[in-house]
């Protein structure tokens, strides 16, 4: 083989390799991956939201999160979908973080709304008041987990809509069953 024909097997070889995963992410998965398996479960999803944010996140939460995230549906995050995740969960704990003046661990209306704002998403006042008592109707605050589980639901919904907006006037039409499976996709 000469050097153009290896040059361009190299390139091809280059080509086929998945981008590399970077080593942040590579460090928190591994960290978080007790069993070896090469997946996350939600019970060690829980455990990582507790070392590295130092925060409580439910069962149910964990459980959602990872249902939403295991994309090719092995019962666990890959390094892949946990890298995807990562980068979600980085700017939904800093806009969490950014807006919870009063460092209670909770958002109320204000601050809540103010999030979502900050991450381009503009709701009615009506609207983030549903997605509060949504969350925890017995209280008028929103906690950083609720919070990700909000943020969550909002983004695949998104994602579906815009499926289906394809000239991106933010109205769609769908038949009944196209209603159910874009909801049921987003569970």
């Amino acid at each position: 083989m000469n050097q153009k024909d290896q040059a361009s097997e190299t390139t091809k070889t280059n080509a086929e390799k998945p981008p590399p995963v970077f080593s942040e992410v590579q460090k928190w998965f591994q960290s978080s991956e007790s069993k070896r398996d090469g997946k996350i479960s939600p019970k060690e999803l829980q455990t990582a939201f507790e070392v590295f944010q130092g925060k409580h996140f439910s069962d149910g939460a964990c459980k959602f999160i990872v249902r939403l995230f295991d994309l090719d549906k092995r019962g666990g995050l890959d390094i892949k979908e946990f890298e995807q995740l990562y980068y979600f969960i980085k700017q939904w704990v800093s806009a969490f973080h950014s807006f919870d003046y009063q460092r209670s661990g909770f958002l109320d209306e204000e601050e809540f709304a103010g999030a979502l704002k900050h991450m381009d998403i503009n709701f009615s006042p009506d609207f983030v008041r549903f997605l509060m008592k949504r969350a925890d109707p017995t209280k008028d605050k929103i906690a950083l987990d609720q919070f990700i589980v909000t943020c969550i639901q909002i983004q695949k919904y998104t994602e579906e809509f815009k499926q289906r907006d394809a000239n991106y006037t933010g109205e769609i039409q769908l038949k009944y069953e196209d209603f159910l499976e874009m909801l049921l996709k987003c569970m």
